[in-house]
C-alpha cells in the first residue's frame, strides 16, 4: 500500500468538507476521504453562558466531535479529548487526573489523545499521524508525546513535528518564520523564531506500521 496520511483534527475536517478541501496534508502522502465522526459529550446550556459568541464555536466543537474514526482506512483511529485537573491528594502531592470535557474556561488545559490500530493484516508504509490545534487553543509547550514502538527488538523513538503554517510544512523545534520589516526606509526579510503558542498542528511519522499494532500519542493545549 502507497503511503497514508491520517488527518485528525475534527475542526480542521469541517471547514474542508465546507471547502471541498482536506488541510494538514503533506503532498506526498495520499489520504483517506471517508470520515465518520461521533459525539463522545453533550455540553449543556447552562455551560455556554459562560463564554462569548467567540468560545462557543471552540467549546462545542471540543465536546461534541471528541471521537473521529477513518472507516476506509486499515487504520483505525480514535481521537478524544480530555481536561486535565490537578488537586493536593496525601502529604501535599499534586495530582493530575483526566475528566470528560463538559465545560471549559480560558486557561483549562486539555489532552488530546490519539490511538491508531492497523487492523489490517499487512505492514502499512508512511504512516503520519495528525493532530491539529484547535484555534481557540494553543500548543502547551513540550507537552507532545514521543512515541516509542519496538522494531527488530530495538525500540525506535519518534520525536514529534510541528507546523505553523496550517500543516503545509513540518519541522522539528526551534521552528523559524520569515517576516518582513521596514529598516531605515527599506522593506527586509528577516527569519525569527515561532512561539510554541503559533503551531497549528503536531506529527508523528511512522516509517511502517505492524499488522495488528496499535500506537498512541497525545499532546496538551491550553484554552485561550
Amino acid at each position: 500500500m502507497g503511503d497514508v496520511v491520517l488527518l485528525c483534527n475534527v475542526l480542521a475536517f469541517l471547514l474542508a468538507a465546507s471547502q471541498g478541501l482536506l488541510m494538514g496534508a503533506s503532498q506526498k502522502f495520499k489520504h483517506y476521504r471517508a470520515y465518520h465522526l461521533q459525539a463522545e459529550y453533550e455540553l449543556g446550556s447552562e455551560n455556554v453562558k459562560e463564554f462569548d459568541i467567540r468560545r462557543k464555536a471552540i467549546l462545542i466543537a471540543i465536546t461534541l466531535f471528541s471521537m473521529l474514526v477513518y472507516a476506509q482506512s486499515p487504520v483505525k483511529l480514535e481521537l478524544v479529548s480530555f481536561k486535565v485537573i490537578t488537586y493536593q491528594a496525601e502529604k501535599g502531592k499534586l495530582v493530575e487526573k483526566l475528566i470528560p470535557v463538559t465545560k471549559v474556561a480560558p486557561g483549562d488545559i486539555l489532552e488530546w489523545r490519539l490511538r491508531a490500530k492497523n487492523t489490517s493484516t499487512k505492514k502499512i508504509k508512511g504512516v503520519a499521524l495528525i493532530i491539529p490545534i484547535p484555534s481557540q487553543t494553543y500548543y502547551l509547550n513540550d507537552s507532545a508525546s514521543p512515541l516509542k514502538v519496538e522494531r527488530n527488538g530495538d525500540v525506535v523513538v519518534i520525536q514529534p513535528e510541528f507546523s505553523f503554517d496550517g500543516g503545509r510544512t513540518y519541522s522539528r523545534p526551534p521552528l523559524f518564520k520569515k517576516v518582513k520589516k521596514v529598516v531605515d526606509g527599506k522593506e527586509i526579510v528577516k527569519e525569527v523564531p515561532v512561539s510554541p503558542e503559533e503551531y497549528t498542528h503536531a506529527r508523528w511519522v511512522l516509517e511502517e506500521m505492524l499488522p495488528g499494532e496499535t500506537v498512541e500519542v497525545f499532546l496538551r493545549t491550553v484554552v485561550r
